[in-house]
């Protein structure tokens, strides 16, 4: 902890770090700052001095937002933005889920893989391989090489 000005400024030397950030957290305000592991406590308290109007300015705004409670959404948010998740889960879960269609070009290898599940995108995408000329015969049922 170092004391600035009479401010108290919660102090983190970190090793890799090359620059020296502050912080202002809420609700309270309170002051941090990481730097460099060989940061003297001089050239801190000069940092933070040199920062001093926008310090003053986000406490001002970080203490204003804790006293209105604009953090804690209002019971009626939280119900509209559950109905927001309900309505989008199904139609994720059906596009994500495994044994879903799903095919995936890789371009490196030329190589176009189809997940083995799925019997209607893999009649397509062999019947798309056999019009450009793609060997089939070599490779394990849902993987097709392009030519």
């Amino acid at each position: 902890m170092l004391v600035v000005d009479g401010v108290h400024v919660a102090v983190t030397r970190r090793a890799g770090q090359k620059r020296a950030y502050i912080r202002v957290k809420e609700p309270d305000g309170r002051i941090e700052v990481s730097a460099p592991m060989r940061t003297s406590d001089a050239a801190i308290a000069r940092f933070v001095r040199e920062h001093a109007g926008w310090i003053e300015d986000h406490r001002r705004d970080a203490v204003a937002r804790a006293q209105q409670g604009l953090g804690a959404p209002t019971p009626e948010e939280l119900a509209e933005w559950r109905a927001v998740v309900a309505a989008f889960t199904p139609a994720l879960v059906e596009r994500w889920a495994p044994g879903a269609c799903a095919a995936r070009a890789i371009a490196s290898r030329r190589r176009l893989s189809i997940h083995p599940a799925c019997s209607r995108t893999k009649r397509a995408m062999a019947a798309s391989a056999m019009r450009i000329g793609a060997d089939t015969s070599t490779r394990p049922s849902g993987s097709f090489t392009l030519i």
